[in-house]
Order: structure tokens, then C-alpha cells, then sequence
């Protein structure tokens, strides 16, 4: 019964169908109650140049001032660059009411930071806060980190007074790098038994010679990554006169500290040699490392990081038939390894660093053991040999003069000889001339 007499909703004909009301809300917004604020923005970073790979936070002290009217929705935009991530905010009071969300470039494809800064943001009033950002360790495309600082509302400020509302921000990028290096060969010493017979044909690659390995360590110290660098290798394969002398068995291979396979560093297959008696892989020789031919060997270094190394091993045999030919009881052969660092983060010019190339000389001593030698002769008999000479010379001496041989005299001349031209009875007389 009561359903039955609820009273059925109409519509009244005689009013519109959208009814507005404006609420005025209390604000400090003047006479005209129109709020027109005058937002101001200042930042300091902590630092003015950055050190790459140094792990130090780089904090921006931002400070925002309202000089107007009450601003509404104030928001804060941080443009970052890529490279930069975000870590948090600090506060200068725990209890403003500052959000930040948003830096999220791998969604976005832009590195921005947006903060509430107060709603409203009152008149004369001040927002302070620490942006906390971390850089990366890689490439950049520019060698400055430029940051860019905006603030605004959603009620509207004067055109004048928009100025002061961004400001643009650099900081230098530094870097610094510390390359260690040090190189030793496997064995160090090699004892070659002159006597060992010669094969001139080889079975296995063991008949020519002892193994030679030589490593090079190139360990970054830091701080900062290294991007990229060449590495020349100068390889002692022959003499000048041609004839094998380090043998080179393999490429050449690039390995971390543990001896495994690295991503950081690689280097170039070797050519095979047509000419090679056992058809293993190995360069064409240049001559340029002194009293050898060398064989140049290209590698390179790509994003070697503070802590991180890499090692070069080349692997060879000596050729025992040259050893023998040399003609020395003991000498070395040395490799060398050069390493120049061609990138650096941010596009920066490698030469401001003023880095020489890296030198690594590694030396393998070879002593010749089984050599026939002569006895020395000794002093003593030299000294009786010098007096015997001596004697036999003073003997001779002494019978060329009992013979007369230092007596000798000479002959009697002819008589006509000794007679003046004048003795045929000629006189000479004034104005003749003798013959």
C-alpha cells in the first residue's frame, strides 16, 4: 500500500535542464580575487665538474620562491639527461608537502622529474629540496650533463614575470684513467741442447721447439671507463735473414683475470701462410721491432670499467734450427704490446688527458747448453812462449855477428874515378862552366 502511493518523479518544464552555481572559496587572492603568483627558481649543484666512473652522487639544491599571489597546482619539472637516474628527494622540511614522480626514460623515451610542490603554494613562501641523481659509467653524446629547471601553476602569472620561472643547467664532465699493465712469458728461460738432432721434416708440432707463450695484463684502475682502445702487438716471427724464429701457433686470444673468454677486448684472426711446412695459422711478417720481423697484430678494448682487466696470450714455438744458427751462448727475444686509448665517455678528446700509449715488453732468455769448448791457455804459458821468442831472437843476433854479417866494408873505387875532370890539361879560365 505504500509503494502504491510514492509519488512518481516529473520534470518541470519552466527550468532548465543544467543548473550552475559558482562557490566562492576563501583565498588570498586580493580585491579582485584573482590569485596571480610569481614563481622564481634557483638551483646549485654540488659540484661543477663530474668525475666519471668516480661513484659520487651529484646533488642539485633547487629553491623555489613565490613572490605573488597564491599559486595553484605549482609543479616543479626537472629535464635530465639520459644517462642520469634518479634517485630521490630530500627535504628541507620533513613536513612540506613535495612529491616527485615520473624519470622513467626507458618508457617515456625522456628523462623528466615532476614534483608537486604545494596546493596551493602559498604567497612569500619557500619550497627547498635535493634532487639526488646517480650518472652513468657509459656513453654519452656530449660532454656536458645539461639540466633544465621549470616551474609554473595552474593559475597563470604575469608575461613579465615568467623569466625567472626556468633556468638551464650545465656541468662539465671530467674524466681520469689509470691503466696498469705488466706482461711476463711462459717459461721465462729456455735451455737448448745444441746437440739434439735437427729434423728438417716434422711430424708433430712439438719437433720445433720448446712452447713459448707470452701474456700481457692491462688492468683500468679508474676512475672513470675506459671506451675504447687499440692495442698493437709487435710478434717476433723471424730473423732478418728470413728463418723462423717464435713460431706463432694460434690467433691470438683476449681472456678476463679468470682466463675466460671477454667480451672486452678482441683481436684479429691471423692469415694463413702458404708457405707455412706445417699449415698452421700465422701473420705475414713486417720488419719494424729491431733485429727481427715482426708480425703486427690488431686488437682492441671496448668499455673496460674501473677494477676490470684484460689479458693477451699469444702462443708460439721456438724454432730450434735457428736457435743454433745464431751463434750466441745466450740471448732474449722480446715482444712488445702498445695500447692507446682512442674513446673516452662523453665524446671527450682522449688528448686532454694527455695519456701516453701503454708499453708492455715481454722477454723470453734462451741459454745454449752442450757447446764444445777449447781450454784456455794459461799465463804461464804465454809468458814462456814471449821469453823463448826472446831468446831464439838474441841467439840469432849474437851468430849473425860472430859471422861478421855487422862488419861488412866497402870496395876500393876505380882510380879515374877519384881524378878531376881538369886532368887532361885543360885549365879552366874565367867564365867556363864545369860539366
Amino acid at each position: 500500500p505504500y509503494a502504491s502511493r510514492r509519488l512518481k518523479p516529473i520534470l518541470n518544464k519552466e527550468i532548465p535542464n543544467v543548473l550552475t552555481r559558482e562557490i566562492n572559496i576563501q583565498k588570498n587572492c586580493g580585491e579582485d580575487n584573482v590569485c596571480v603568483p610569481n614563481l622564481q627558481v634557483t638551483v646549485t649543484p654540488s659540484t661543477d665538474r663530474y668525475l666519471i666512473g668516480s661513484g659520487e652522487r651529484l646533488e642539485l639544491r633547487i629553491n623555489i620562491t613565490n613572490k605573488g599571489e597564491d599559486a595553484y597546482e605549482a609543479t616543479l619539472y626537472l629535464f635530465m639527461p639520459l644517462d642520469i637516474s634518479f634517485i630521490n628527494i630530500n627535504r628541507s622540511q620533513l613536513d612540506l608537502p613535495i612529491s616527485c614522480t615520473g624519470a622513467e626514460p626507458e618508457k617515456t623515451g625522456i628523462n623528466v622529474l615532476k614534483c608537486d610542490i604545494g596546493n596551493p603554494f602559498m604567497a612569500n613562501k619557500t619550497r627547498e629540496l635535493t634532487a639526488i641523481l646517480m650518472p652513468s659509467k657509459n656513453v654519452a653524446t656530449s660532454p656536458d650533463f645539461f639540466f633544465m629547471i621549470i616551474v609554473n601553476s595552474s593559475n597563470p602569472e604575469n608575461i613579465n614575470d615568467t623569466e625567472d620561472n626556468k633556468i638551464p643547467l650545465g656541468v662539465r664532465v671530467d674524466v681520469e684513467i689509470n691503466l696498469s699493465s705488466y706482461g711476463y712469458s711462459e717459461p721465462p728461460l729456455i735451455y737448448h741442447n745444441v746437440q739434439d738432432p735437427i729434423r728438417k721434416a716434422f711430424s708433430f708440432e712439438s719437433e720445433i721447439g720448446e712452447e713459448v707463450t707470452h701474456k700481457y695484463h692491462i688492468h683500468n684502475r679508474g676512475p672513470s671507463t675506459v671506451v675504447e682502445a687499440k692495442v698493437t702487438i709487435l710478434w717476433p716471427s723471424k730473423t732478418l735473414s728470413n728463418k723462423h724464429l717464435l713460431y706463432i701457433m694460434d690467433d691470438p686470444k683476449a681472456t678476463d683475470s679468470e682466463g675466460l673468454k671477454t667480451t672486452k677486448a678482441s683481436c684479429q684472426t691471423l692469415t694463413p701462410d702458404e708457405r707455412d711446412p706445417l699449415g698452421f695459422r700465422r701473420p705475414l711478417g713486417i720488419p719494424s721491432c729491431g733485429p727481427t720481423i715482426c708480425t703486427k697484430i690488431e686488437c682492441k678494448i671496448n668499455n673496460l670499467s674501473l677494477g676490470e682487466q684484460v689479458v693477451f696470450s699469444i702462443n708460439s714455438r721456438l724454432w730450434k734450427e735457428t736457435v743454433q744458427e745464431v751463434g750466441l751462448e745466450e740471448f732474449q727475444i722480446s715482444s712488445r704490446l702498445v695500447a692507446q686509448i682512442t674513446r673516452l665517455p662523453y665524446n671527450i678528446d682522449p688528448r686532454i688527458i694527455h695519456k701516453r700509449p701503454e708499453i708492455i715488453n715481454v722477454s723470453t732468455q734462451v741459454k745454449l747448453i752442450g757447446l764444445v769448448r777449447s781450454e784456455p791457455i794459461s799465463l804461464w804459458i804465454i809468458i814462456l812462449a814471449i821469453c823463448g821468442g826472446l831468446l831464439l831472437l838474441a841467439l840469432l843476433v849474437f851468430a849473425l855477428w860472430k859471422l861478421g854479417f855487422f862488419e861488412r866494408k866497402r870496395p876500393p873505387s876505380a882510380a879515374g874515378e877519384s881524378e878531376p875532370l881538369q886532368s887532361n890539361g885543360y885549365n879552366y879560365r874565367k867564365g867556363d862552366t864545369s860539366l
